[in-house]
């Protein structure tokens, strides 16, 4: 989907391999994972200290790693993007409201009666926010260039200044929810700007392997023993709740997270396949946490399970619900992108089209004295 600009060449050398495309990937399995999960602790009791509830809470902040890992991917080629494309975030739109009414017309058709509210949701499912990701991964590719152009502006010691404090108000808060007002989006811009700095300013960190790879074992160990101490602290004293190390913003998290990003940016491979299968990476993300399949689906695999086997295997029908979800995924993804996707991507190009024209008309019937220069 995107040219990966590799460390060891000139800035003007440009060589596609597939390491950031794995690891995208991978992502994409992490929140399948942790989503089955989701939905299973609610409809199993994981109160008692044993092997199931502890890899259960384990896979928790699976959902925040792989979600980390994705704004990091797109982030590393949105720091050298001058410009974003208005029908890509077109596309990624009216993909996500095909999908989703798809998927309610299979339901109709199998007979699942549904009220109203949920059709509606189903049919705009990004005006109600009905999967969080991909609406706010919109405005988020929509907007890097405007904050890349303005980071660029700033000194290597500026910019240094303002991760310190981004880092110091948002990070290390955000791990006890003190944090000051902000939103999934603030959280993305907030990577974009650290791994900005990185790549335009530390660039030989991407060689240093040995470093990134101890950095990452060491840190995410580190931030998942935290993470369990706090989580059965909170058992015995409930204002622990507060703390939270695995969030977006969490410095604890997010520095082992980049170490890993750093080994796979150097993973000197190519393979078609596993390229293809990253540029499907937001169809999945779109179809396995579809509010249908979520709510219905799930849940109903999840009730055969627990009534015909019991709770003792719990944990094994959440990895297969996750597996199943991310194979299933990818299939259908590809099936898309094959089909009616190459319809969508000529209609997003129209509508922007359509979008330029319109907005040029308005603005020169605002702006009749606009200069040359303006247009």
């Amino acid at each position: 989907m995107e040219e990966v600009v590799v460390a060891n060449n000139t800035p003007n050398s440009k060589v596609r391999f597939s390491g950031i495309d794995l690891l995208r990937i991978i992502a994409i399995l992490l929140i399948c994972i942790f989503h089955a999960n989701q939905t299973l602790r609610w409809m199993v009791d994981f109160s008692g200290i044993n092997i199931s509830n502890i890899v259960s809470v384990g896979v928790v902040p699976f959902g925040t790693i792989g979600n980390i890992l994705f704004v990091i991917c797109s982030s590393y080629f949105l720091v050298d993007s001058r410009k974003s494309r208005g029908e890509k975030a077109i596309n990624i739109l009216i993909d996500s409201s095909i999908i989703s009414i798809g998927i309610l017309i299979g339901f109709l058709i199998g007979g699942q009666e549904l009220d109203p509210e949920t059709i509606v949701h189903q049919i705009f499912p990004d005006v109600f926010r009905m999967n969080w990701f991909i609406p706010c991964y919109v405005v988020f590719y929509l907007l890097a260039p405007v904050v890349v152009a303005g980071l660029k502006h700033l000194s290597k010691k500026a910019h240094f200044l303002l991760i310190v404090l981004a880092v110091l108000t948002y990070g290390l808060l955000s791990l006890v929810y003190l944090m000051p007002l902000g939103s999934e989006l603030l959280h993305f811009f907030y990577i974009l700007a650290i791994v900005a700095f990185i790549k335009w300013h530390t660039p030989n960190i991407y060689e240093k392997k040995k470093l990134n790879l101890i950095l990452f074992i060491g840190g995410i160990i580190f931030a998942y023993l935290l993470y369990f101490l706090f989580f059965y602290l909170a058992r015995r004293n409930p204002y622990l709740e507060q703390v939270w190390i695995m969030n977006l913003l969490s410095p604890v998290l997010l520095l082992p997270l980049i170490c890993l990003f750093n080994i796979f940016a150097k993973m000197n491979f190519q393979n078609k396949f596993i390229s293809y299968l990253s540029t499907c990476s937001l169809f999945v993300y779109v179809i396995h946490e579809n509010y249908l399949l979520r709510t219905i689906t799930r849940v109903n695999f999840y009730n055969y399970c627990l009534s015909t086997y019991g709770e003792q295997l719990a944990i094994v029908y959440m990895l297969i619900c996750g597996s199943f979800m991310f194979i299933c995924g990818f299939l259908l993804a590809v099936i898309y992108k094959e089909s009616i996707h190459r319809l969508t991507s000529k209609f997003s190009i129209l509508m922007a089209n359509l979008y330029a024209i319109a907005y040029n008309f308005i603005y020169n019937k605002i702006f009749k004295e606009s200069s040359p220069s303006d247009n």
